[in-house]
């Protein structure tokens, strides 16, 4: 119901594309692959949100994403590669078990503050190893004017990436 603040989100999303386009071609036909749309959400009248973005397997080339005129591109970007990690994960799932863990078995999350069964902490993996790659390519190449950005973010990535990494090593099946 904010047609200013969807405007200037929505063309944050545009920009983060365009990023990931020019800095990670692969990355970018992955995205253009796989989503088809990103509905963008808003947090309600008493100040709340819904949830800071999401897709899932019964929304195939949909995503949503939570708009504040805070947000930065980098942010998008970490929520685009994030969310299409998600997608080809599920796409990979719908065919192979990927984890044979007891699903009534959780562990502690790194992306959530509930613990989460493992095939959640292996996506949370997946996803993680995406951010930092979309991340690490952006910096890489060194040409974007959200490089610095970009390095926070990856820093903070890397870590829950490491962080996840040991979960799943120590109690993945």
């Amino acid at each position: 119901d904010d047609k200013n603040l969807a405007a200037i989100e929505a063309g944050k999303v545009v920009q983060a594309l365009d990023v990931i386009k020019e800095n990670i071609p692969d990355a970018y036909e992955e995205i253009n692959t796989f989503i088809h749309s990103v509905h963008l959400t808003r947090e309600t009248s008493d100040g709340s949100r819904f949830m800071r973005s999401g897709t899932n397997f019964y929304m195939w080339g949909m995503m949503f994403t939570y708009v504040h005129e805070e947000h930065t591109v980098p942010y998008y970007i970490d929520i685009l590669a994030h969310e299409c990690g998600h997608t080809a994960l599920n796409i990979i799932n719908s065919f192979d078990e990927l984890v044979i863990n007891n699903p009534n078995d959780t562990f502690v999350a790194p992306l959530r503050v509930d613990n989460r069964p493992m095939i959640g902490i292996f996506h949370a993996l997946f996803v993680l190893s995406r951010i930092c790659y979309v991340f690490d390519r952006i910096i890489k190449r060194g040409t974007s004017e959200y490089v610095e950005e970009c390095k926070e973010r990856f820093s903070v990535a890397f870590k829950k990436l490491n962080n996840t990494y040991e979960i799943v090593k120590e109690h993945g099946r």
